[in-house]
């Protein structure tokens, strides 16, 4: 099964640490490998999760509506969601 991974950080100096990419990617790998899939991983390094105008998660989606993937994974649903202010 072909799985796109998608790891993200939102401020530069978590990009250039790679820190929390590499947490990221090492949760995704070994889910990955448990399971027996051939993952893609793809990055938006220095990101917000404020909207979906971001390079590497456009690409995985377009990748899944090809049909050139089954599948995306993200070690926690922070780094894919949009954040959005809720008002009551």
């Amino acid at each position: 099964m072909r799985v796109l991974g998608y790891v993200r950080v939102s401020t530069a100096e978590q990009a250039d640490s790679g820190a929390g990419i590499d947490a990221q990617r090492a949760a995704i790998q070994a889910e990955a490998d448990r399971r027996g899939w051939l993952v893609e991983l793809i990055e938006d390094r220095g990101y917000s999760a404020k909207d979906m105008n971001r390079p590497g998660i456009r690409h995985a989606l377009d990748t899944l509506d090809a049909g050139d993937a089954e599948a995306l994974c993200v070690s926690r649903l922070d780094r894919l969601l949009v954040r959005s202010p809720v008002t009551c």
